[in-house]
C-alpha cells in the first residue's frame, strides 16, 4: 500500500460522522485504561443510559451465563461478569446499533454481524484451551476484524458493490481485491478504526494481521492471539454452503495446538450454540448454517471409498 493511499483511507475515516461510537461505549473504554477503576465507576456511564442498563441485566440474566441467582444491580452484573465481558458487550451492541447499511450488491449487515459474532465465540473457545491468550481479548479482535466493511461500503459504495459481487462469485478473498483495486484493504482499516475508538493498540495490531498470517510457519513463539483471530477468518459464512478454505483452516488449527489438538467437532459445536444463543439474544436470527454440517460435509468428502463386492464389480 502506497503512502498516499494509506493517507487518503485514514483522513476518509476520520471524517466519517458514522465512525463515532456511542458515548456509553467511548466512556467505557476510556474508563478501561484505568486499572484503578472498577465497577462502581464503570457503572456510572451504564446506569445513565436506561436502555442500555435493561440491556446488560438481561444479558446477565440470560442462559448464556447461567447464574444461579438473579443479577439485579449493574455495580453486581459487573461484578460477576467481569468488567472487561460488560465493556465488550457495550462495545458490541454500540456497533450493532451505530453501523450503516450501504447497501452494496450481494451485502448484508445482519450477515456481518451473524459472521462476526460466530468468529468471535469460536475465537474465545479456542483462546481459553490455550495457554497465555486473553480470551476477552480475542473474543474482541474477532469481532471487530470486519467491522469497518459497511463503513467502506458507504464511503466507496460503487466501488464496493463491484468488489464484494466479484468475491461472492468467484474464490479470490475480499481483502486480495481490495488490495489490487484500492492499495489497501479492509483489516487496515478495520485496526484505524480500533485506534480511534481509543482502544488498545495491540487490539489493533492483532486485527490488521488477521488476513496474512502464516500458519504454514506457526512457532510456539508467534502472537497466539494473532493466530486465533487469523484462524476465526478462514470459517465460512453463514449463508455459504461451501467452506472454500477448510483446508487452510485445518492447517492452522493443528499448527496452533502444535500436535495436542482438542476435539474440532466438539469445539464446532460449541461454537454452534453459544452463538445461537448470543444471536436470538440480539435478535439477529438464527437462519444459519451450522460449522458441524460443514464440518461433516468435509469428512464426507474426504472419507475414503470401501471396496465393496458390488463396487468392485461396478469398477471391473
Amino acid at each position: 500500500m502506497t503512502k498516499d493511499s494509506y493517507e487518503q483511507l485514514t483522513e476518509k475515516l476520520q471524517s466519517a460522522t458514522l465512525c463515532a461510537l456511542p458515548q456509553s461505549a467511548a466512556r467505557m473504554i476510556q474508563l478501561s485504561k484505568d486499572p484503578r477503576n472498577g465497577p462502581q465507576e464503570h457503572a456510572v456511564p451504564i446506569l445513565a443510559d436506561i436502555g442500555l442498563s435493561t440491556q446488560i441485566l438481561r444479558f446477565v440474566n440470560s442462559s448464556i451465563f447461567g447464574f444461579r441467582c438473579k443479577i439485579t444491580s449493574i455495580p453486581m452484573a459487573l461484578s460477576l461478569a467481569s468488567v472487561r465481558t460488560i465493556r465488550n458487550f457495550v462495545l458490541w451492541s454500540g456497533l450493532f446499533a451505530m453501523m450503516p447499511n450501504p447497501m452494496c450488491g450481494p451485502f448484508s449487515v445482519r450477515v456481518l454481524f451473524q459472521d462476526s459474532l460466530r468468529r468471535a465465540v469460536f475465537a474465545k473457545h479456542v483462546s481459553l484451551l490455550l495457554e497465555d491468550c486473553d480470551a476477552d481479548d480475542t473474543f474482541l479482535c474477532a469481532i471487530l476484524q470486519d467491522m469497518s466493511i459497511p463503513i467502506l461500503g458507504k464511503i466507496w459504495n460503487q466501488e464496493y458493490k463491484e468488489m464484494l459481487t466479484e468475491c461472492r462469485h468467484g474464490v479470490t478473498r475480499l481483502s486480495r481485491i481490495e488490495q489490487e483495486r484500492m492499495g489497501w484493504n479492509h483489516a487496515q482499516a478495520s485496526a484505524i478504526l480500533a485506534n480511534q475508538w481509543n482502544l488498545d493498540g495491540h487490539i489493533a495490531d492483532t486485527i490488521v494481521h488477521h488476513i496474512d498470517f502464516d500458519f504454514t510457519h506457526l512457532t510456539a513463539s508467534e502472537d497466539k492471539k494473532a493466530a486465533v483471530i487469523a484462524l476465526s477468518s478462514l470459517l465460512p459464512s453463514v449463508t455459504s454452503h461451501i467452506w472454500r478454505e477448510v483446508e487452510l483452516f485445518l492447517l492452522g488449527y493443528n499448527r496452533l495446538f502444535n500436535g495436542q489438538v482438542p476435539d474440532l467437532k466438539s469445539l464446532l459445536a460449541v461454537t454452534d450454540e453459544r452463538s445461537a444463543d448470543l444471536m436470538q439474544f440480539i435478535c439477529l436470527g438464527d437462519t444459519v448454517i451450522p460449522l458441524l454440517e460443514h464440518h461433516h460435509n468435509y469428512i464426507e468428502s474426504v472419507k475414503p471409498v470401501i471396496d465393496t463386492p458390488e463396487t468392485a464389480e461396478a469398477s471391473a
